[in-house]
């Protein structure tokens, strides 16, 4: 989900976490404490145990 204010969006986009110019060093982008990407967990069909899982990550448009 990424956070902005008060409301919520599934993210079905990508969303930027870093970013540069040509001849600059990276840049991480940082948000808000009301605002940003969040791990959202539906309590509705979640059971006891122990969960493991892997970000995967994808540049897009980058070298």
């Amino acid at each position: 989900m990424f956070y902005h204010g008060s409301a919520a969006d599934a993210v079905t986009q990508g969303v930027e976490i870093a970013k540069t110019t040509d001849g600059q060093t990276l840049t991480d982008v940082v948000w808000q404490q009301n605002e940003g990407l969040r791990l959202h967990v539906d309590g509705s069909t979640n059971q006891p145990g122990e969960y493991r899982t892997q970000p995967e990550w994808q540049v897009n448009m980058g070298y």
